[in-house]
């Protein structure tokens, strides 16, 4: 653990940062996997050229076909996560700059100060979700690519 140099704000756009890192390097990551899958898949399709084309055509659309099957559900949740997450950082933004404003009385400042808890905890939720079902849907990913 080292010390943070900044206060709370760049704290939290730090952390913020962060999650938006670790999110691209899960998505290259992902790509970069699909992108070996597919080179995998024509080494074999070179190795074996015995087989009907298209019968090889009709395998690999069952292979594509059964991976957004089991996929679907995951990748509809993340869909919704990434829609919600901007409206969520669109309001903390807002709270932030009420909360920056002066002449606020102290129940103002308790309820914004409330809601900007809230609304930071339901970002933090919703961006390990994302992780989470990331990671799923890679893992599932791998697994069929591993079975076909």
């Amino acid at each position: 653990m080292e010390p943070f140099d900044g206060d709370l704000d760049d704290y939290q756009r730090y952390l913020l940062e962060e999650s938006k890192r670790l999110r691209e390097q899960a998505k290259l990551s992902s790509l970069e996997e699909a992108a070996s899958a597919s080179q995998t898949v024509a080494v074999a399709e070179a190795a074996a050229p015995s087989v009907d084309p298209r019968e090889q055509r009709r395998l690999a659309a069952q292979a594509r076909q059964l991976l957004a099957d089991k996929t679907k559900p995951f990748k509809k949740e993340l869909d919704q996560i990434d829609k919600h997450l901007p409206q969520l950082t669109a309001e903390r933004s807002d709270l932030e700059a009420r909360l920056s404003t002066q002449g606020l009385s102290g129940a103002d400042i308790a309820e914004a100060g409330k809601q900007l808890k809230q609304v930071n905890d339901t970002i933090d939720t919703l961006e390990e979700r994302w992780l989470e079902l990331s990671e799923q849907i890679e893992a599932i990913a791998q697994e069929l690519g591993a079975t076909a």
